[in-house]
């Protein structure tokens, strides 16, 4: 089974800021999990311990049963191949068209040809961007750059799929389509896990809710 665990994860900074402190808890295949908790709680924390872009403090993070800490730098680009990631500020590389950023992950791995190209063509038209595959990002708006990044994301089709307020930047209807399309990756075994504010819209999903609080636990429960 695709399983995330934390055991007694804690994350502390060089400052002496401490982001996440002995949280545990297990996310678990076919299941969509909304992280939330006001600025600071530690949302961001969890997620860069996830795509192993820090390491924690004390505690462990396995995905699978394999630690990610033992992971050598030089094995980190496999281990992430079976992340799809939504970023905040978007990622997106502006001098490069619209299908140029959502095709690169799967350039990376060998994919290309018509098969890549379909992806890329679902994933656009998903997303409502099937008309702008030519356009570079500096060409579109603040929301369109946030879609296309949730293209590239789910064009690999995920076993993690990890989003950061991935629907900060879309109108309502964007963002109910937006969490529609997350939740089908559950279909297929996916983990989905998304940090957001915004308890409108996770009122509206069928989903599992884990507030954080000064990167503590304080409420866990399913919708």
């Amino acid at each position: 089974m695709n399983k995330i665990k934390f055991q007694k994860v804690s994350k502390s900074y060089s400052e002496g800021r401490s982001a996440l402190s002995e949280v545990s808890i297990e996310l678990v295949e076919g299941e969509v999990t909304f992280l939330t908790g006001h600025s600071g709680a530690g949302k961001s924390s969890f997620l860069k311990l996830i795509m192993r872009n820090e390491l924690a403090s004390n505690g462990t993070v396995s995905v699978n049963g394999i630690d990610l800490a033992s992971i050598k730098k030089r094995d980190l680009p496999y281990y992430r191949r079976s992340l799809g990631v939504v970023f905040q500020d978007h990622h997106l590389l502006m001098n490069r068209t619209v299908f140029d950023n959502v095709v690169l992950p799967l350039s990376l791995i060998g994919i290309s040809g018509r098969v890549a190209i379909r992806r890329v063509r679902a994933a656009l038209t998903t997303v409502g961007l099937e008309k702008y595959s030519m356009s570079r990002p500096y060409e579109l708006s603040t929301g369109e750059r946030q879609r296309v990044g949730i293209a590239r994301a789910v064009v690999m089709r995920p076993r993690i799929l990890l989003a950061d307020e991935p629907t900060g930047n879309l109108d309502p209807e964007l963002s109910l389509r937006a969490m529609e399309l997350f939740s089908q990756f559950t279909e297929i075994g996916s983990i989905v896990v998304v940090a957001s504010h915004d308890l409108l819209l996770i009122n509206q999903i069928k989903a599992r809710v884990v507030e954080l609080s000064d990167g503590r636990v304080i409420q866990d429960s399913r919708q």
